[in-house]
């Protein structure tokens, strides 16, 4: 790095590409001369050198933004992803809710059909059908409803 007094610091490449293409010049702020005087070169190089400082401290402040940017896309990241899981936790409830809903509800819709008898002898017979057949003639032959 070449310091010129305390006002300006560049990068050793930067220097020796000004002596090269720019030639003679010198700091306004400090009055050092790093090459001769030509007063019209040394002020546009003096308002380079201004540009660049502001540039890299507004550059400087765009990191530091940035970083806080990505810190902040990470914790949000972070935050999606358990969002997600309570997501899928709910949808796993919510589908084993649906299907026993929808299981009671048709059993209700079933049984809303049925009658109740009482008083009536049961059939002790094992065939289903037969049971059937026998509780439908004790309702019609006289049994009491």
């Amino acid at each position: 790095m070449v310091h010129i007094q305390v006002c300006i610091t560049i990068s050793d490449e930067v220097f020796e590409n000004l002596k090269e293409n720019v030639g003679q010049w010198s700091c306004e702020s400090c009055s050092s001369s790093v090459v001769d005087d030509d007063p019209t070169m040394i002020s546009g190089l003096n308002d380079v050198m201004k540009k660049l400082s502001k540039m890299e401290r507004k550059n400087n402040l765009l990191l530091d933004w940035l970083d806080k940017v990505t810190e902040e896309n990470q914790l949000l990241k972070s935050e999606l992803g358990d969002i997600k899981n309570q997501v899928e936790t709910l949808s796993g409830r919510l589908e084993s809710n649906t299907e026993e809903v929808l299981a009671e509800m048709k059993d209700r819709e079933y049984r809303a059909r049925n009658i109740i008898v009482y008083n009536l002898d049961e059939s002790k017979h094992a065939d289903l059908d037969e049971r059937i057949k026998h509780d439908k003639n004790e309702v019609v032959d006289g049994g009491t409803c």
